[in-house]
């Protein structure tokens, strides 16, 4: 039996979304970047993309132990607060991801799991490929709420910035039959 490698269209699909966040982050201003506007935007952009972050270390991390745990962060504070932190912490997340295209697809770890605070921790089984496809949509999720922070602070974000690749796919479908549909009215 022929063993697969992990996923490639995973781990393709979250380096371009850390790509996305590089990009955004140019030219961004530092007061921005760290600014929350309570009751509205209690985190900002920075903290929500120190949860990101955080979560793909934990990821990482987590297929070199044995044991992915999401709620055990070092949570950095710089990176809340410094773009050119969080710049640093994509590079070496995008250099340690790609290194775990060597893995095997039927890795197997250990997800450690909190219902509630006042609940104990818990262990489900789960594959490396699962967690980089849970990666994709958590990270997506967060840089929506960053898009919105951004767009109402009047800092530009591209249009699919933020948008789950299933709504792209359905835009573009959309795209396609209206343009269809006006050409077979001509």
């Amino acid at each position: 039996m022929m063993t697969h490698l992990l996923n490639a269209s995973a781990t393709k699909a979250n380096l371009a979304l850390l790509n996305q966040a590089v990009d955004f982050l140019n030219g961004m201003p530092e007061e921005l970047y760290g600014a929350t506007e309570a009751p509205v935007f209690p985190s900002s952009i920075g903290a929500h993309l120190r949860h990101i972050l955080d979560h793909y270390d934990s990821l990482l991390d987590g297929l070199e132990s044995g044991k992915v745990d999401y709620h055990s962060r070092d949570r950095d504070a710089e990176t809340e607060k410094r773009p050119d932190r969080a710049l640093q912490r994509i590079e070496t997340i995008r250099t340690r991801l790609t290194g775990e295209n060597d893995r095997p697809n039927d890795f197997k770890s250990d997800l450690s799991l909190r219902i509630s605070a006042d609940d104990p921790e818990a262990e489900i089984p789960t594959t490396a490929e699962r967690e980089l496809f849970f990666g994709l949509s958590h990270t997506v999720h967060h840089y929506a709420l960053i898009a919105m922070i951004a767009r109402h602070n009047g800092y530009g974000v591209p249009d699919d910035f933020g948008v789950a690749p299933s709504t792209l796919a359905h835009r573009k479908s959309l795209s396609s039959q209206q343009s269809q549909q006006s050409q077979a009215s001509q």
